[in-house]
C-alpha cells in the first residue's frame, strides 16, 4: 500500500523551512516499515494523476507508438500537462517510456512503452 502527502508549512518564523514538500509514503503492512520518499511536485495532485495515465495507457499497449494528439485524445486532463507527462516520462532512464523520433527531426516525437528494450538497454529513453 502507499500514497502521496503533501506537507505545507503554515508558519515560520525564521524563514528557513520550504513551504511545500511533498512525499511518496509507503510500507504499510506486516513486516514492512513504515517510509517517506520524496517525490516531485509534478507527481502529486492532477498533474501527477495525468502523468500515471499516460504511463498506464502506454504500458496497457506495450510496444505500439503514440503521437500526442492521439495520447491527449485518449488521456483526460490538459494538452499542457499531457505534453509535460510524456516528455517526463520518456526522460527518467528508470521508466519503460522512449521518445522516437522517426518522423524526422521537425516533428514531434512519438512515445512508446518498450518493457523489453529497458530491460535490455539501460537507455535513457530520449532517442534521436
Amino acid at each position: 500500500m502507499s500514497g502521496l502527502v503533501q506537507i505545507t508549512v503554515k508558519d515560520d518564523r525564521r524563514g528557513l523551512l520550504d513551504f511545500d514538500r511533498f512525499y511518496r509514503v509507503g510500507g504499510q503492512g506486516e513486516g514492512q516499515p513504515l517510509f517517506f520518499e520524496g517525490v516531485d511536485a509534478s507527481e502529486v495532485g492532477a498533474a501527477g494523476r495525468i502523468l500515471e495515465d499516460v504511463r498506464q495507457y502506454l504500458a496497457d499497449n506495450d510496444g505500439a507508438s503514440f503521437t500526442l494528439t492521439t495520447l491527449r485524445r485518449e488521456v483526460k486532463g490538459s494538452n499542457t500537462e499531457i505534453d509535460a507527462a510524456a516528455r517526463q516520462l520518456a526522460g527518467d532512464p528508470s521508466v519503460a517510456v522512449f521518445a522516437l523520433h522517426e518522423r524526422g527531426p521537425s516533428l514531434p516525437p512519438k512515445y512508446r512503452h518498450d518493457q523489453a528494450r529497458l530491460e535490455g538497454s539501460g537507455s535513457t529513453g530520449m532517442e534521436f
